[in-house]
């Protein structure tokens, strides 16, 4: 797969983390048709938007290259967890 492509997959898994696209487009302040074509492998952000999309994720820029593994998205999800220490303590303990 191209590096568009991992990028794009990428991208659409860690947006099913978040309430919708919009909200997303909206919190990055990214116009929609441009996020929908980083989402389809169609384009790639500048550095400056790149590193706005990892921040706001909080992964790092290797989800250019590499594929998202489900442990990967399980600690993007819970990042995104109220704050509950006991609640994520459990968690990770059931693992």
């Amino acid at each position: 797969m191209s590096v568009l492509g991992v990028f794009g997959q990428n991208l659409r898994k860690l947006c099913t983390s978040r309430p919708s696209i919009t909200a997303v487009c909206r919190d990055l302040d990214i116009n929609r048709v441009q996020f929908n074509r980083y989402m389809s492998g169609y384009s790639f952000p500048k550095p400056n938007v790149l590193e706005k999309i990892c921040n706001y994720f909080q992964v790092d820029a290797r989800i250019i290259l590499e594929e998202l593994t489900d442990e990967q998205m399980e600690l993007v999800t819970m990042e995104k967890m109220p704050e509950v220490p006991e609640l994520k303590a459990a968690i990770c303990t059931m693992r």
